[in-house]
């Protein structure tokens, strides 16, 4: 019938078309991942360390989040230049999260500016935007 409604499967390529779309999805969802794993977002996880290392990274992270949570926006700001001018990574790690966390979106771009980033930043959003993910669970994410 011709410029109806056509109902799902009258037409042979409707299901490869439903695939297509599904498997873009998935990869999409795959590649938010692979670049996510390259924010610097929640507790830094050295693969391979041990457990030990793992317990002290984590509580440098917590402590340095919860002053990141309490901070306003522009004493957030003032944490991330220090994490950039010290490299202090549990520092910068808790800084952006707390931020994303926020939704305070642009210290993320002040962080992607200043470390040559903003491409793999741009590429998180167009793939959060694809996937309809919400940004602030990023952080968390890993």
């Amino acid at each position: 019938m011709r410029g109806g409604a056509v109902g799902a499967g009258s037409d042979p390529h409707d299901a490869r078309r439903a695939d297509d779309g599904r498997d873009g999805a998935r990869g999409d969802g795959e590649r938010l991942a692979r670049v996510r794993a390259l924010l610097p977002l929640g507790p830094e996880r050295p693969e391979g360390a041990p457990a030990a290392d793992l317990a002290v990274l984590a509580a440098a992270f917590r402590g340095a989040l919860e002053r990141a949570r309490a901070a306003s926006p522009a004493g957030r700001e003032q944490m991330l230049g220090d994490a950039l001018a010290y490299r202090d990574e549990a520092l910068l790690r808790a800084v952006l999260s707390a931020a994303l966390e926020a939704g305070q979106d642009a210290l993320l771009d002040v962080w992607a500016a200043r470390e040559g980033r903003t491409a793999l930043l741009t590429e998180v959003r167009a793939l959060l935007l694809r996937t309809g993910i919400d940004p602030r669970t990023l952080a968390g994410a890993a």
